[in-house]
């Protein structure tokens, strides 16, 4: 065993003992013979001078996954490769700055964290430890979208732009719900449905995936006007218990603090049949 951990014959330990049969073992002691030309000190001074994390994996494709990871290993060069974002769609990073980042690559020998905290952090904590639901807690994106009824594997700088998207729009949504009137069980069920449809809608914007028809009017609204006035269609519907009725709609809507324009939207929304709209 002694001889086999000599690095001469590392890799012939590696052949015979690895998990695979010995011809699977032997593409894999390959592949990974690139990286082992790369000394960690590349690696290290390559985390100090770019300290945003980098999305390398890509799905389905593991010639590319392998050449972005040795790409995320060279100074500067790293910097070409998309970044990685947290559920929220902000960047993950190791560190706030360049020095920050040199001491914990050289000096300490343990792992340092940078926590990206937002103002609605707690509200969703909260959330969750009063309803027990934890669907309030934002999504990471899938690897793959559908398109046409067909799987789309998505590579590395895909995946990074949906999570950005996916992220910064149901943080848009969240904001505004968490800070709403509504019931924590009724917060809890329009975040998970916000986040659903943040997810399906941009993946349909940036890849022309496959749309469920369930979102349709969110569709409608959201296009019409933005965020704010999707949250304030949630609103509505909590407040007017799913299907209010012609009156209930007007008293929920005329104690809303939003433009004319945007409660006949919310009204032709919540029933199209109504003959008149007041707010037209």
């Amino acid at each position: 065993d002694s001889l086999l951990e000599m690095s001469p014959l590392q890799s012939l330990s590696e052949i015979f003992g690895g998990y695979g049969t010995p011809t699977e073992n032997v593409i894999d002691v390959a592949a990974d013979y690139p990286m082992r030309l790369i000394p960690s000190l590349f690696g290290a001074v390559a985390r100090t001078v770019d300290p945003v994390q980098r999305s390398t994996y890509s799905s389905g494709d593991p010639a590319d996954t392998f050449k972005n990871e040795i790409q995320a290993k060279i100074p500067f060069l790293s910097k070409s490769l998309p970044a990685s974002y947290n559920t929220w769609g902000n960047e993950i990073t190791r560190s706030d700055s360049v020095p920050e980042a040199g001491f914990a690559q050289f000096i300490n020998p343990g792992q340092l964290g940078n926590a990206d905290v937002t103002p609605i952090d707690d509200d969703i904590s909260a959330l969750y430890e009063s309803t027990g639901n934890a669907s309030v807690f934002p999504r990471k994106v899938n690897r793959y979208v559908t398109v046409n009824g067909n799987r789309v594997d998505l590579d590395n700088r895909q995946y990074s732009d949906w999570q950005r998207d996916a992220g910064q729009l149901s943080y848009d949504l969240a904001e505004q719900i968490v800070g709403s009137s509504m019931t924590d069980d009724q917060k809890a069920k329009y975040l998970s449905d916000a986040y659903s449809f943040a997810m399906e809608y941009t993946a349909n914007d940036l890849f022309n995936s496959s749309l469920s028809s369930t979102f349709n009017k969110e569709v409608e609204i959201y296009n019409d006007g933005g965020s704010d006035l999707l949250a304030n269609w949630y609103y509505l519907k909590a407040m007017g218990d799913e299907s209010p009725s012609q009156e209930e709609t007007k008293a929920i809507l005329d104690k809303m603090n939003i433009s004319r324009a945007e409660k006949a939207i919310l009204w032709e929304q919540t029933n199209s049949s109504w003959k008149t709209n007041p707010y037209k």
